[in-house]
């Protein structure tokens, strides 16, 4: 929502005033004289865009931050996310936070400084809370399988999930965080929507993290701040969003298709079932009597799991969800978790865990702002003072930040 040109002026005046400038700096960075100041800080006088952009720049705010009366959002964005969860607060990671919103902050600005709609692909359901595990799980498959059809996936394993999600307008991060958590999901008008998974975590257990942040942006919009983290098990919403990454990662009709290719797992009744992993992944609801199938091994279990890029121990489980195998079965498969790490690695030797490429390097938060700046830069949107910032804020050297400006220019 758009603010008066009097509340722009006194936001520009406080901000001024927090920063110790004078008018006359202000003036001399806007290009107008000392009186204007004055005049725009108290309303008589309109502020044009190209001044609001200077003075935006002089204060380190983002233009927006003035002129949108929920400016003030990316504040009260990190409020309720160290609120979730306070140990985000602790010196170890309260800056890589603060910093991370502040890159989606920026980035949010740039796309509407270069005339890009902040779309939002996303769709948002209405959910009611479940009830009980079982709902939860019902629910989950449910929007999983809707997201698959939305998106034209198939049941195909997704090859770049950090891709796939900020094509829907999400930003994507990873930062380091507290053990225990596994991922965080952030609403604000001023950034949009955002997720950051735990770098920390091994490589598939940050995708499997990324998927439930992702069922959060889906299916939990209201909520400002989301953290996932362990110890919340039982919790009804924590349980929609693992039955979501679970059947959107690996979906059940892909699963039933592997196995009878490897001449296994055909069952002659289905049941739902919710048990714990070591990902986090709730799958317990229902409890039937499975008729006769095929014995599943390690060996399949693990193909199975590489095919869809999930750890060993997701796989298991979502082979137990479906009622493929009995839980004592599953019990005894995760025992031989060493071994089948052992077995994908001799049999796929050239993509073994430290040789292969990593899918989740488009978390890399330089690779969707920077080339929105660049962008901004060569429209005359920023300045080149304001590209240099934010490529410091981004981690890059500003040597490497002038060569990329300079390469943007006709020859």
């Amino acid at each position: 929502m758009q603010v008066t040109q009097t509340a722009i002026g006194r936001r520009l005046r406080a901000e001024r005033k927090r920063r110790r400038i004078t008018q006359g700096r202000a003036a001399r960075v806007a290009g107008v004289p000392r009186t204007a100041i004055g005049r725009i800080e108290t309303g008589r006088r309109r502020v044009s865009t190209i001044e609001l952009v200077r003075l935006a720049e002089l204060y380190e705010r983002p233009v927006e931050w003035f002129v949108r009366s929920d400016a003030d959002s990316e504040q009260s964005a990190t409020q309720a996310l160290f609120r979730a969860e306070p140990s985000l607060e602790e010196e170890a990671y309260a800056n890589e936070v603060k910093r991370c919103i502040r890159v989606f902050r920026e980035g949010a600005s740039l796309v509407r400084l270069i005339g890009h709609s902040p779309e939002l692909r996303l769709p948002s359901f209405n959910l009611p809370d479940p009830g009980s595990a079982g709902e939860a799980v019902q629910q989950g498959r449910a929007i999983a399988s809707s997201e698959r059809r939305r998106l034209d996936l198939g049941v195909a394993p997704l090859a770049s999930l950090p891709e796939l999600i900020r094509s829907q307008g999400v930003w994507v991060a990873e930062l380091t965080m507290p053990g225990r958590v596994s991922g965080l999901f952030l609403n604000s008008p001023a950034i949009g929507i955002g997720i950051a998974v735990n770098r920390g975590h091994p490589r598939v257990r940050r995708r499997f993290s990324l998927a439930h942040e992702y069922g959060h942006a889906v299916m939990d919009r209201n909520s400002p701040a989301r953290v996932s983290r362990g110890g919340r098990a039982k919790d009804p919403t924590e349980q929609r969003a693992n039955s979501f990454a679970a059947a959107f990662l690996v979906p059940e009709r892909a699963v039933r298709g592997f196995l009878d290719g490897l001449g296994k797992g055909r069952a002659t009744r289905e049941r739902e079932r919710l048990e714990t992993g070591d990902e986090g992944v709730v799958l317990r609801a229902e409890q039937r009597t499975p008729g006769r199938f095929r014995r599943v091994t390690y060996s399949d279990v693990a193909l199975l799991g590489r095919r869809f890029d999930v750890s060993y121990a997701a796989a298991v489980w979502r082979v137990r969800s479906l009622n493929i195998i009995t839980g004592g079965e599953a019990e005894d498969l995760l025992k031989r978790t060493d071994i089948a790490r052992r077995y994908i690695q001799q049999v796929f030797p050239r993509m073994s865990p430290k040789r292969r490429r990593d899918s989740s390097a488009g978390h890399e938060l330089s690779g969707q702002v920077l080339p929105l700046a660049i962008e901004a830069l060569r429209r005359g949107a920023i300045s080149l003072g304001k590209l240099i910032k934010i490529g410091l804020l981004l981690g890059i050297a500003e040597a490497e930040i002038r060569e990329y400006a300079e390469a943007i220019q006709p020859a």
